[in-house]
């Protein structure tokens, strides 16, 4: 069954994968197969925006410092580094 163009576009934002409360690092597997299935270069801008649009409202404003924001790669292990870094503390404070 053919889909117009439209449909196909509203589509892809539909199944736009969130983060939600996930790990950073699974959110990303995630949309990875989101832009391999669109047809999305993770090397993209628009890659790039989608991906930030994305993340929890938190992992967001961790990104705010950023005047140009990096790959998606190097977004991604920041914010991994910036979880497991509050996980470490959330342990600590727990024994």
């Amino acid at each position: 069954m053919p889909v117009c163009d439209q449909c196909r576009e509203e589509l892809k934002t539909i199944l736009r994968p969130m983060q939600v409360d996930i790990p950073v690092k699974d959110y990303f597997e995630h949309f990875k197969v989101y832009a391999l299935t669109s047809g999305l270069r993770l090397d993209s801008e628009l890659a790039k925006t989608r991906f930030v649009a994305s993340l929890s409202p938190e992992n967001k404003h961790e990104l705010e410092s950023f005047n140009r924001l990096p790959s998606i790669s190097d977004i991604v292990a920041y914010l991994s580094a910036i979880e497991d870094f509050k996980h470490i503390v959330l342990e600590a404070g727990t024994h």
